[in-house]
């Protein structure tokens, strides 16, 4: 089985509550979009893995969770048509500019 380390203290910006409004959101935009429970999954762990591993300040915190379900919505071919609403409608312009240069 696949564990994430305990990273909370690690991260000097951030605290579980906004970790937990960060998955709020993430369930609201999986709901919406009416994604699959296994794109949520991922994006979730993808989260917990990123910020297990760099530390992230508190401005970029929505971008790690909207960069996540991305990166999960490429793994499920049910979202792909999907993908590039879910950027339009919940992230500023600047940071959708970014997700397609790379």
């Amino acid at each position: 089985m696949f564990m994430v380390p305990m990273y909370m203290d690690t991260q000097p910006t951030l605290t579980t509550n906004m970790r937990a409004i960060l998955v709020d959101w993430l369930v609201e935009v999986q709901e919406n979009f009416e994604l699959n429970h296994e794109t949520l999954y991922l994006a979730v762990k993808l989260v917990d893995t990123y910020l297990s591993i760099k530390q992230v300040p508190k401005e970029n915190l929505q971008l790690v969770g909207a960069a996540s379900l991305f990166i999960a919505c490429k793994f499920d071919v049910s979202c792909v048509k999907k993908r590039c609403m879910i950027l339009h409608t919940s992230i500023p312009v600047y940071i959708i500019l970014f997700f397609k240069t790379i």
